[in-house]
């Protein structure tokens, strides 16, 4: 998984997130808001969770078509 912070930070925030997800791209700016604050106290840890069946199994329908391609994509 990504993350940026120590990992001896007293607080540990991890995050799932698809990155075709607009909700998900509020926390994103909710969570940079927070690394700014408190930079060199937080953790973030960022965990793939695409919204599509064809690479997650909790998903039940073909929803964010893009989502599981972009998460391989991040981790290049």
């Amino acid at each position: 998984d990504s993350f940026k912070g120590p990992l001896d930070a007293p607080v540990k925030v991890v995050e799932f997130s698809d990155y075709e997800c607009p909700a998900c791209r509020g926390a994103y700016a909710a969570l940079e808001s927070v690394w700014a604050e408190f930079q060199g106290k937080v953790l973030l840890v960022h965990k793939d969770y695409p919204l599509d069946k064809a690479c997650n199994a909790n998903i039940a329908e073909a929803f964010h078509e893009y989502a599981c391609l972009a998460a391989e994509m991040a981790r290049c």
